[in-house]
Formats: C-alpha cells, structure tokens, sequence
C-alpha cells in the first residue's frame, strides 16, 4: 500500500485509487526489442553486450577530464553517456527510447481522467526543493496578463509550469497540465489570439538526452494541450547509403540495405555482379561460418558468410582467398547491419553487411539453387536508424501578418551515436514547416540545400522589423553539416543564404525591432565563439563584435562559454534599443553601443555564477550557470526573465538586478536520494539528501511534509549520499563524481574528507553503498579494465580513517554499477555487488577479509544490473536491470541457486530500483524510465505491473529508499524528489489463517494457534532466528548461518554448530576450527585465531628497508627489517661479507635495523619462531658515489663574443642535494637543483660541495677567453641537429648530450661535413630540453628542445 506521511491520517491501496476498475495491456510493447536472432544462449548475449560496450562510442570520453572534453568539443554530458551505455539494449548495441513514445500514449490513454499534481488524492507527495531548478529554455510572458505578472516555464525535463506573480518571490509555481511529463524547448503564443500558445519539445543540442515529441497547441490559454506537429510517426527502420541488389530467383530478387565495411577491404566503385556462393567450411561451425576456410570454390562469384565467432577479416580473407570477387555478411542477430571491425590490407575484395532478416531467405535460396545478384557502390550519405517523425524542436517564431498569423516551426534532429549504428531521432524531416492556420496543416518551406547537397538545420528564427524572416543554423546530426549560415525570406516560403560565419556550428541571431536591417550574429566556432552585426542585412556592412570577457579567470577571454557553446549560448537584443545587447554563456552580459570595442570593454558582466575562481570582488548578482535563454516583457524592455541550468531567473532593470524565481519551479534533476531514520533526530521533521545534475548534493533538514527548500551541502554535480541508518550518528555522507570528493558531515557539525583526488577512478554517477553498523563506505573504483571496490573505513574521524582497495581477478571482471549491505548481518559486512554485465556477486566479511561469490552463476541475467536489494533474509536477492530489450526483473529466494524473471506485462523499459513492502510481500513498486509501476501478485509465475503515477507523471525515476518507519523516498531526473508511505491494512490476512496481518505473529504463514515457545513475539512457524533462510522448525543450527544445512557426520547437527576441536566454541564461531584455543585469542583482529594464523606468510608481511654507503670508505650501511604481522615472534640473521648477525623481532615492536654494514652482498633471512617458516632476500650494500658533474659554457644573449653576458651551466650527476656553489671562495647560489647556471663573466673557479662533505668537491677553471662561434639548427629539432663548427677538426668532433636531469644519452664522435658542420642524431630522442656539449677548446653548452 502507498500513501502520504502518515500524519496526513490517509492512506491509499494500490489497486483501489487510481487504478481501480482500469485495465491496460502492453501487447505490443513488451520486450521483443532482440527481434528474431541466431543467438540461442545468454552465453552468447552477454558476450555480445560486452562487445557493445567495449565499442561504446562513449569509452574513451567518459575517461576525459572537463577540460580535455572542451579541448576536444566534447559536450560535458557525462551522465547522459553512461546511461546510453548500462540501458543499450545488449544485442542491438544502443539504446531504444523511441519505444518509449508508444508506452506513454497507452498510459496517457489510461488515465486521462487523472491529471497530475491537481491534488486530488495524489499517491506521491511533492517535497522539492522549491529553491532549485532544473535546466530551463521554454519561457513565456502570459499576454491574457497585461501586468506581466503570468509567467510559463518549460523544464527542458520537468514539464511545463506556470508562475501568476513573477513579481514575488514567494509566489509558488504551478504545474500545468501537458502531456506527459514532456520536454519543454520553447513556448509562444499567437499575437492575434492570445489564448493560443504552442509548446515545441526535446533539445537536439543534448544529442538523446532530452528527446522530443514535436509541437503541442493549446487554445484555452495553457489549461489543456493537443499534438499538432510531428512526434515519432513510425517503426524505427534501418537506411543506408549502401544496397545490395539480388537478381534472381524472383522469390528474393529486390534491392536489400547494407552496410559497408569502411575498415577493411574496397569500396565497390562499380556494379560487381555473379552468383552467390554459400560459405561451406563445416569443420569450423555447424552452419559453416567460413572461419578456418571458405570452403568452396568462389571464383568469380560473390561470397555468403554467416556472421559468428571468429573475426571478420578472416571470413572476408578465406573468401578472398578462394577467388571471391565480393563478400555478403549476413548478421546473426535481429536489427541493423554494423559497420564490421578489423583491418587487413591484404583484403582488396568489397565488403557489406546485410541483415539477419534479409539474408535468411537469401541463404535459403542459395541452398536450392541458383542465385544471381550485385554489390552496387555506395549512394547518397545516410547510413545509420532512423526513428522518422519532427521530434526536436528547435524554435518557434509566430509573425502577425495583417491579422494572419504566421507559425514557423524550426525542426531539428538528435542521435544515439552508437559504435554498431547511429540511431537518428528524426532528421529526414529538417527545415522549417509553417502554418497559416492555426496550426491545423502545416507545409515546408524552400530552403537551399548544403553544398554536400543535404538538408539545413534550422536553429534559431526571428522576425525583423519590416517583417522579414530570419533564420540560422546548426549542423545537423545527421548529415554533420550546414551550420553558421543566415537565411531570410521576404514571403515566409523560400529562403536565401544571406551570410556565412566561417566554421560556424550552433549560431544564434537577434534583430532590430527599430531597425529592418540591424542583425547580430553569436556562433560556434573552432576554439571559441564568434560574434559579428550588420545594419544593411549583410548587403555590406559586416562587423566582427567585441566578445565578452568573464572576469572568472577559469574561462578564456575568446571563448564565455567555456567550450559549451553548443549548449549554452543565448543572444537577445533590447526591443526599444538595437544598441543595447545582451548575451550569455557561463554568465549574463550586456553591451550598450551593440558589441563595438575591444577586449571586452564594451561589455558588462551582470551575472556570476559563484564566488570562486576571481569571481568574489565582482558585486553583481549570483545566477546559476549555464545561459539559455532570455524573454523581454511585453512593452516593457527593463523587465525579463531568463531560463538557465538552475531554472528560472527575474529582472525589473534590464539585468542589473536579477532574482531567482524557482519557489515551487520543482524541475531539479537527482541522481539519488537517502533518508535519515527517524530515531536520529527530535521532532516531527524529516532529514533527506540527494545527488543532483548540476545543482550539487542538496540537503532537507528539518523539514516538514510538502514542498521545502533545500540547502546546497556540497557543489558540482551530487552522487550518491546518505544518512547513518543505526540512529547513533548524525552524520550524512556526499559525494562528487567519480572518487573525487567524498566527505561526511555531521549535523551536529564538523567533517571529515573521506577522499580527495582528480582521477576519474569509479565511474560518472558512482555506485556506492554505507554500512551504518560498521561506519564503512564502499564504492566502485574500477579504471581501465581493473574492477575494485574501495574500502572506506573509520569514516567518523581522520584519525581513524582508512582506504582499502579490494577484487576478486576471478569473479568480479567487470565494474559494480550496483551495492546493497546486508542489514541482517550486523558484526561483519555481507555485500552485494551487480555489474555492468550482469553478475551478481555476495561479499562476506567485506569490512576485513573479503570473500566473494557469485550467486548468478549462469549469465541467467542479461544486461547492466541497477539496484540489488536483500529482502526478509539474505537468501531473499531482488534485482533490476538498466537495459532495454532485456528481462528487467529478478527474484531468488535461495541465495541464487535458481532466479526467477519478475517482468510478467511490464512493457520494454529500463528499471532503476525496486522495493518490497515490509507488509505485503506480494506488492513490489519500482522505479522505471516512466515512472513508479507496481504488483500485487508479485509471487505470481508472471506479474501483472501497472504504473502509479499520481502526482508524480512518467518521469524517470532514479532512486528509490525506504526510511525506518516504511515511509518511501523517490528521487527524479526533471521532477525533484517525492514521497509516500507503505502502510499495514489493517483487515488483511495475507496468509487466509483468520489472523489479520496486524496481530498475526506469522503475518505470511498460516498459524491459526499463534505458537511462541520463547515468547518473541514471532511465530515459532516462520521464526528464522539465524536469518539464514531456514525457518527453525527446520534448521539444524538454528542460532548459526548455515543456508546449506551442511551436516558431513550425519549427526543431525550443522557443521557450523559442532565443536570439532572441543575446546567450548562451536565450529561455525571458532576463530580456529581445527585448533583449540578458548580464550580465541586473535591480536591482529583479522578473525582467524593466533594458534591457526599463517597470515605471516603473506607477501607484504615482511619488508627491507636497504641504505648503501653515504661516504667511500665509511662502511656505514643499513639495513631496516619491518614486519605487519606481530602476533607471532620472529628472529631475523644478516650473513655475508664476513659477519654473521641475528636480531629479534617480538611483542608490539615491529621493526629492527643492522647499522654499520659495509659494502658488499648479503642474505637476510626472517624466521616465525614456533612456525616452519623462513622468508630470506638477497641484498648489496652498494659504494657511496663522490660528487660527479659536467660544466659547460653558455651564452645568454646568443652573442659568443659577449664575455659579459657568458654564464657556466652545471649538471651534477651524483651527489646529495642541496648544492653549495662558490665562485673565487665567495658563496653565490646554495640549491638543490641537478642543472643550473653559474654568472662567469670574469676569470676564476667555480667550486660546488654537497650536503655531505665525504662526497668530495667540484671544480672548474674559468679562462677569460672568447667561446668558439657556434651556429645550429634547427631548434626545435625533430631529426637532425646541424651545428656550423668554424675550423672544424678534419679528424672528427666528440659530442655528449644531456637531457634535463643531467642524465648522458649520446657519447659519440661525428664526422665534419664538408670541413664546417657536423649532424647529431635527435630522432630518437623523447620529447624534452637538452644540452649539447662538443669537446673543442672554448666551445659553449648548446640549448636544444626536441619535439
């Protein structure tokens, strides 16, 4: 059962509210997304799933800092890019969302008569935060409002909302009711009929993040809404630029869409025709798969090979080799041709993939008789899916043409750039469509096609002063090209390129309400951003404009948008003013004279959006980062709002001042959410935290029931947090992306920082889990294929903190994307762990020693696994899986000996958490892409699943976490966070024993005589006192953990319960089985008792420490001998050169040390006293070195005849820093560099010591004599040095070469050329600085950078 707190005295029945009487069928939406399929074993799936990650067009980016994605163009999109990867369905290589668009119009059908957040009986309750936002672009004055106090927000995740009073901030926004929970890009309304308004959905910028839906109208000023243009309007299909044409027999002669191999192989230029021929290479596979040969004769014909096991270039080659002309793969698995993998420059034959279902029939015929066909080259330039339909929306502009109004509508596209293939959500479909009425037909207007000859992207739209329509462009996905140009037209029908920013990607415009003629120009391009006006409409007058310069010292002086111009990028000009501009990037500025100066000097910062990186002395407002769009008042240009990744923003004096209004603007998008218990703090308040995109980890402290504000704990992007749940602590713990920032903070006060680091160890979002018992943190710290789990222990103090790093090579092989701990074993952690390829691993005693075990034995689980869940015991596992086209659902209720799949008619979505009620085991809910779903028969061999959306919508759900008292915490990507309650009915019998629920001691197994031997108040039929999963009735260790019931005697007593060294400890207790020890004494706390503990033996257990001769002739070696292990004694001997020493090793004191050692070699052996063990190392004490180094002459000014300028440079080779160096006795540089240099502009001696004086001296003589002229280059070098030598020795020149650290890497004599140079070799050199020194009387130190 789900409802609001429970002080709100209401509950509600799943099943009796909202869903009562109403039924739903998914027929045509469950999971089918694998198509038909050569593939019979889930072996093979995952295998193929861990192919698609591993070609995941995200694998290396995830790995980029911020500024190496920037450096690249990279969108900052982490989150976005990781979800691609753990929810691709495993054999289509991608994700599918496209489907999602047919599950949302089933449920909307459903329940239209509900609309949600009308409070009408609602099952989640809101709780904000109401001082955040989420990304915001739709913004819109109401113009039924002549106060311009109506206000309406589209959340480019959260749906669409509507504020009466933007004036206060305490006005609290209201949801309206748009479809769905749609995504929000840009709202208008008709200037002739204010009533109605249009809403275009999705942000093509984002590239999948936020897919769209195309335009929706409403005609009674925002209180209902219909579709009137686009949305996906068919199946997904697969086109490509590449066909293949079978001529005959006519049962499959036709045209079939293939996909060239671009990595191997020729692109046919030409028709190649002939026969077909089957691979028949049977000793390979059963259907051949032409792996180990072709096995037929080919020539002259084209060759048919089953995709399978072995690579691709073998079967194209083997058919190659058998005098194939061209080569037909036929894809084993359902969906698209893929671009096949490999390189062999030995393959000269074309090369394509077609499709399982295309070639199937093909093969057939070939198998009875002749087939005749062609490779045909390549047309055209679309290869990829395409889901068709106006989706992304870019803009929408209405012009008022003498009481007509004008809709243009600039569609856009988006793609899932899979490394298998593209998926395209619209794109076929570019341009800009128009409406002369009322949105009821639309028609495309005519606009130039690209030079590649493809369609422009429209990106912004505008109307000029005389009525004109203005129009820029953004590349498009699908194509890659056409961005930075500038169409109008004069009519609203056809188009003409007016002007070109060179390079150009997204481009903005902003025109003149005064002025027809007046433009100005923000784009996108290579390195930065560009900004250009004219005043004639580019005829002639074409200005490049000053840029703004943030005073934030992090973003470069050419570029405020910190490489993100793609995603935040606003240009406006005021409607009274053309003079006055306004732009936007990370921040807000505005220019007064249109942009005309230098260095930013005509521009003025009037946001920032924090107080860091030189931020602080600037006094103007704070707004959140991340402009995107700014919207004047009607007839009022001092007032505005503005739309960025924190929401909603006001201002009454033309930017000046500028005001959050995000009060109810409840559009946030979380990562997590945790929930304090209620025992931790006083009074009836809640204490909850989440993770948030952008908007840092927020804090609800104290809070009541409803809408709160929050309070930002941590800045960035928030992970995963919680709060301690053992109610003894107060602590909650954030965290960063990656390990970057971990800390706990106390309520209470004070912190402590768990991990600071700025390597991506872990992943984006990072999974992790707190064992509140134990005060430990666990987390993923995989990287670079090594998967780990991080120990965070001791976590309440730094001085007890500790950091452990944990695997198992053999089980864990891939990265955790998911943790629970036990909260049924409270002395030791029991951990589970799910990965991205679908294992599911339990860990015991992973606080100390772990122990891992894999309890999905047999890929039964396919997919990346969400959220793993211990249920009543921990034999009890519920797992969800990211996935499309997978089964999402899992139960075992035997520690995974057998899982059972739970989807039953849950439509194909992925499925992000899950929980059971502590009730009514049979009513599960989840969280989905499409929000909360729920069963009441979740036993059942097949669940019947139907969604619970009230007061919530289909949002996706990220987390879900139950608080002590069974109130549920659910956390929204666009949405903030909601609530509900699990309550017991109280006229319940979940067992039929006629004992309600609520007084029944057994409340899930019969027990009409409420049996209680030891009073416990539960009932003796289901008491588990081990929580082992074996009810005691039936357990023969029934205080011991023994799910096996091992009993190897037959006794009738468990192993784990028997006392078989007899010394009073039962075995499963017995810190040493197998040896008596009562008082289980166990000094290193590793849980294995001394008499038993070999732990000495471990590799790390013993350590040298080995310090060689200081000073020659000082026989002063050491040797340090250190020892982990101190609960056993040890004597440790050192033999050689003559001595023979023996030292002890006893008690607390865990380290000894031989001093005075000479030089030469020697053995150390380490004894356990008591123990057969001896560890023994071979040693040198080495000869101390004497101060060694090289001086050589330099010229400073590059003039060899200047003595004044000349300086010595020295490299000391050996030696102990810091160096003292003295010139003719006088002491000028004390320093612990290896190279520097030495002023000689006089004769005398440089001397230079060591720290240590037995290391002798250096010196050099300086002669007052003019350098040898030298001439070189080139400098940098790649190659060849040249070094111009006047009367240069006929017999050769010695040369040495010194890389930075003094270090010789060339000694090596080299003939005069043509008796004045000589060539020095730098070609295999690494990059770096070095010097060059010739031996030839007064010649100087040569400087060299090689590249």
């Amino acid at each position: 059962m789900i409802s609001k707190k429970i002080k709100m005295k209401k509950k509600l029945l799943i099943g009796s509210s909202i869903l009562l009487g109403l039924t739903l069928t998914f027929t045509t939406l469950l999971k089918n997304q694998n198509l038909k399929s050569d593939i019979t074993t889930n072996d093979e799936t995952v295998k193929i799933h861990e192919e698609n990650l591993a070609k995941s067009p995200f694998k290396e980016t995830l790995k980029l800092s911020k500024n190496e994605r920037k450096a690249l163009g990279i969108p900052p999109d982490r989150y976005y890019e990781e979800e691609y990867e753990l929810t691709m369905n495993p054999v289509l290589g991608r994700p599918t969302p496209e489907n999602l668009e047919g599950i949302r119009e089933m449920m909307e059908a459903r329940f239209r008569q509900r609309v949600p957040g009308d409070g009408i009986e609602n099952d989640w309750e809101s709780r904000g935060p109401n001082n955040v936002g989420g990304r915001t672009r739709g913004l819109m004055f109401d113009p039924n409002d002549n106060t311009n106090k109506t206000v309406f927000a589209g959340g480019v995740s959260g749906g669409l909302w509507k504020n009466t009073d933007i004036t206060s901030a305490a006005t609290v926004w209201q949801r309206v009711d748009l479809p769905d929970n749609l995504n929000v890009s840009v709202i208008v309304a008709d200037p002739n009929n204010p009533n109605i308004f249009y809403v275009g959905t999705g942000e093509s910028y984002t590239n999948g993040d936020v897919s769209g839906d195309g335009v929706y109208q409403s005609t009674d000023a925002g209180n209902s809404w219909t579709r009137v243009l686009g949305g996906a309007t068919g199946p997904t299909q697969f086109d490509s630029a590449s066909n293949i044409t079978v001529n005959s027999p006519t049962n499959v002669s036709g045209d079939y869409n293939s996909r060239e191999s671009t990595n191997f192989g020729v692109q046919a230029t030409s028709v190649v025709s002939g026969d077909f021929v089957l691979a028949n290479d049977s000793a390979s596979a059963n259907p051949p798969e032409g792996c180990a040969t072709f096995g037929a004769d080919a020539s002259g014909r084209i060759a048919i090979i089953r995709r399978g096991d072995c690579p691709f270039v073998d079967k194209v080659k083997n058919a190659q080799d058998a005098g194939a002309i061209a080569a037909i793969v036929v894809n084993n698995v359902g969906g698209a041709p893929i671009d096949m993998g490999g390189t062999d420059a030995t393959i000269t034959i074309p090369a394509v993939m077609i499709s399982l279902d295309d070639g199937e029939p093909i093969i057939n015929a070939i198998q009875t008789g002749i087939v005749n066909g062609s490779i045909n080259p390549a047309t055209g330039s679309f290869t990829g899916t395409l889901v068709p339909g106006i989706q992304q929306i870019n803009d929408i502009k209405i012009k008022d043409n003498n009481g007509v109004s004008e809709v243009y509508v600039a569609a856009g596209d988006a793609f899932y750039g899979s490394a298998n293939v593209t998926t395209f959500l619209g794109g076929t479909e570019l341009g800009i469509f128009k409406s002369l009425d009322e949105g009821a037909t639309w028609t495309t207007t005519n606009i130039p096609q690209t030079p590649a000859g493809n369609d422009y992207e429209p990106n912004d739209i505008e109307i000029a002063a005389d009525g004109k329509i203005w129009m820029s462009t953004i590349d498009s996905s699908i194509f890659g090209d056409g961005g930075g140009r500038i169409f109008a037209s004069d009519d609203g029908q056809n188009f003409q390129l007016e002007h070109t920013v060179p390079n150009a990607d997204r481009s903005q415009i902003a025109v003149s309400k005064q002025n027809a003629g007046t433009i100005y120009v923000l784009a996108e391009v290579p390195g930065g951003v560009a900004m250009q006006s004219t005043t004639d409409g580019f005829a002639a007058d074409i200005s490049d404009l000053d840029l703004p310069n943030d005073a934030d010292n992090g973003i470069d002086a050419n570029d405020f948008t910190r490489g993100q111009a793609f995603y935040d990028l606003l240009l406006e000009v005021d409607p009274t003013s053309d003079q006055t501009i306004y732009a936007g990037g990370i921040d807000l500025f505005r220019s007064g004279n249109g942009g005309q100066g230098t260095g930013g000097s005509s521009w003025e910062q009037i946001s920032k959006w924090s107080n860091n990186n030189n931020l602080a002395g600037l006094n103007i407002p704070l707004v959140h980062a991340d402009q995107h769009t700014m919207i004047f008042a009607p007839n009022d240009a001092f007032t505005a709002i503005f739309g960025n990744d924190g929401g909603v923003y006001y201002s009454t004096s033309g930017g000046l001042t500028i005001q959050s209004r995000n009060n109810g603007f409840v559009t946030s998008q979380f990562y997590t959410v945790g929930v304090a218990p209620t025992g931790t703090f006083t009074g009836d308040t809640d204490h909850f935290i989440g993770g948030l995109q952008d908007n840092g980890t927020q804090l609800f402290s104290g809070v009541g029931e409803g809408i709160n504000s929050s309070t930002t704990a941590f800045g960035g992007d928030g992970a995963y947090s919680f709060f301690d749940q053992d109610g003894t602590d107060d602590y909650y713990i954030t965290n960063f992306v990656f390990n970057r920032a971990v800390n706990l903070f106390f309520i209470s006060g004070g912190s402590v920082n768990l991990n600071s680091e700025s390597t991506n160890n872990g992943s984006f979002i990072n999974p992790q889990a707190l064992d509140s018992n134990l005060d430990i943190l666990y987390s993923n710290y995989s990287s670079g294929g090594t998967s780990l789990i991080r120990r965070y222990s001791g976590i309440k103090s730094s001085a007890t903190l500790n950091k452990n790093d944990f695997g198992d090579p053999i089980l864990l092989t891939s990265r955790p994307t998911a943790f629970d701990v036990s909260p049924h074993t409270t002395t030791s952690t029991t951990l589970l762990v799910g990965t991205v390829l679908g294992d599911i691993l339990r860990v015991d005693n992973a606080d100390l020693n772990p122990v891992f075990t894999s309890i999905e034995t047999n890929n039964v689980i396919v997919g990346s696994i969400s959220d793993v869940e211990f249920g009543a015991n921990e034999n009890e596992v519920f797992a969800t899986v990211h996935n499309y086209g997978v089964n999402n659902i899992w139960y075992t209720s035997d520690g995974g000996t057998t899982w059972a799949e739970k989807d039953g008619d849950l439509p194909d979505l992925p499925v992000k958490a899950i929980l059971q009620n502590p009730f009514n085991p049979d009513e599960v809910i989840i969280g989905t892409e499409l929000g909360i779903w729920f069963t009441t028969n979740f036993s059942a061999a097949s669940p019947n699943w139907n969604p619970a959306q009230g007061g919530m919508s289909t949002v996706r759900i990220t987390d879900i976490d139950l608080r002590d008292d069974n109130a549920i915490y659910i956390s929204t990507y666009g949405r903030g966070v909601f609530s509900g309650q699990f309550l017991e009915d109280p006229d319940a019998d979940n067992d039929g024993d006629g004992v309600p629920n609520i007084s029944d001691n057994c409340p899930n197994t019969s027990n009409a005589d409420q049996a209680d031997i030891d009073g416990n108040g539960i009932g003796d039929v289901c008491q588990d006192t081990d929580n082992d999963g074996v009810l005691d009735i039936n357990d023969n260790c029934p205080d011991n953990v023994n799910a096996d019931q091992t009993d190897a005697d037959g006794d009738g007593i468990g192993d784990v319960c028997q006392d078989g060294d007899g010394d009073g400890v039962v075995d499963g207790e017995d810190n040493c089985p197998d040896n008596a020890n009562a008082d289980q004494q166990d000094l290193n706390n590793n849980g294995i008792g001394d008499v038993c503990d070999e732990s000495y033996e471990n590799p790390n257990n013993i350590t040298l420490e080995i310090r060689s001769e200081t000073c020659e002739n000082q026989d002063n070696g050491q040797v340090t001998i250190t020892v982990l292990q101190t609960f056993v004694n040890y004597t440790v001997t050192l033999i050689g050169n003559g001595v023979n020493l023996t030292q002890n090793i006893a008690g607390a004191n865990n380290t000894v040390r031989f001093n005075d050692i000479s030089v030469g070699s020697y053995t150390v052996c380490v004894n356990v006293d008591g123990r057969d063990f001896e560890q023994c190392f071979e040693i040198n004490i080495d000869a101390a070195p004497a101060l060694g180094g090289v001086f050589s002459l330099v010229n400073n000014n590059n003039n060899p005849n200047d003595t004044n300028s000349r300086s010595t440079a020295v490299n000391i080779d050996t030696g102990t820093a810091p160096f003292t160096v003295r010139f003719n006795d006088e002491v000028i540089m004390v320093t612990s560099e290896s190279s520097f240099n030495v002023e000689t502009t006089t004769s005398g001696v440089i001397e230079i010591s060591s720290s240590i004086a037995c290391e002798g001296k250096l010196s050099r003589t300086i002669e007052d004599t003019m350098p040898l002229q030298l001439s070189f280059g080139p400098n940098p070098v790649i190659n060849n040095l040249r070094i111009n030598i006047p009367n240069a020795p006929e017999n050769g020149v010695d040369v040495q070469v010194f890389d930075v650290h003094g270090k010789q890497v060339i000694n090596q004599q080299y003939t005069v050329q043509n008796s004045s140079y000589i060539n020095v070799p730098f070609g295999n050199l690494t990059q770096g600085l070095y010097f060059v020194q010739l031996d030839i009387e007064n010649s100087e130190m040569i400087k060299i950078i090689k590249k």
